[in-house]
């Protein structure tokens, strides 16, 4: 039997919440917690990762190697845990930078170089400190020709669907450092000089990162800017150097999807 209206419950905000309304609040406080709970599952679930990248914060590392620029700047050394025992590492200045324009003297000699490393799978970078400075006294001449003699092979022509990422944020510098989010700031990168990659990821979310070279192996990255971030198809001649995947091609076979 419904009370009469004068009798009904109701809130006073001097006097004790009534029962039946405490009730109510409880009820509906516990919904909107658990609401709260399952958007938040909802959203991590659907945010973007970081990604496994690490940068070295402080931790200044030196390095002795053959330094090629073309067709992005590299320190070659040697290591028997890669492939063909000789390891590239990419290089970049600090900030948006890269080496190649900086460095031009250096190309195909012995140099020393000191800064942060960014790794991500194995695939490294080094962010110097300080310029590099020519070493060919201190290596013997033995080491520096196979070096220059790494395995270098063609795997013939291939098609591969990925996005194209600016290597130092993508590497560990920035986390997360791919997809649109990341777009203005991966474009300020390569355009400074910082080497551009194409990272492919397979159905298992593994990904691959290759290099990007014109057709004669020289840089190709400030053509690649209009394409950066967006889903891309490139074709071309897919090279192995080192420990290194080297994708040339030229503009006319890149193709956003």
């Amino acid at each position: 039997m419904t009370q009469p209206r004068d009798e009904q419950e109701f809130f006073v905000g001097y006097l004790p919440l009534p029962k039946a309304l405490r009730r109510w609040v409880i009820g509906a406080g516990l919904l909107l917690t658990a609401a709260w709970v399952l958007a938040g599952y909802a959203v991590a679930d659907h945010t973007q990762g970081a990604g496994p990248g690490k940068f070295a914060f402080g931790a200044s590392q030196g390095s002795l190697g053959l330094l090629t620029l073309d067709p992005v700047a590299t320190l070659w050394t040697e290591d028997p845990a890669v492939v063909g025992g000789v390891r590239g590492t990419l290089l970049a200045r600090q900030g948006k930078f890269g080496l190649r324009a900086s460095a031009r003297e250096l190309d195909g000699h012995i140099v020393r170089v000191s800064g942060s490393t960014v790794e991500r799978d194995g695939r490294r970078m080094l962010e110097l400190s300080a310029a590099p400075q020519l070493a060919d006294a201190d290596v013997e001449p033995a080491l520096r020709a196979r070096l220059a003699a790494r395995s270098e092979r063609s795997l013939g022509e291939v098609a591969i669907s990925g996005e194209i990422v600016d290597s130092k944020c993508y590497l560990g510098r920035m986390r997360p450092g791919d997809r649109r989010t990341h777009r203005a700031c991966a474009q300020l990168c390569i355009s400074g000089g910082v080497p551009a990659l194409l990272v492919a990821r397979d159905e298992r979310g593994v990904e691959t990162a290759y290099q990007l070279a014109t057709r004669e192996g020289h840089s190709i990255d400030q053509a690649l800017l209009p394409y950066v971030a967006e889903p891309v198809l490139v074709r071309g001649e897919l090279f192995q150097s080192g420990d290194q995947w080297v994708l040339h091609t030229d503009l006319d076979h890149v193709t956003r999807l």
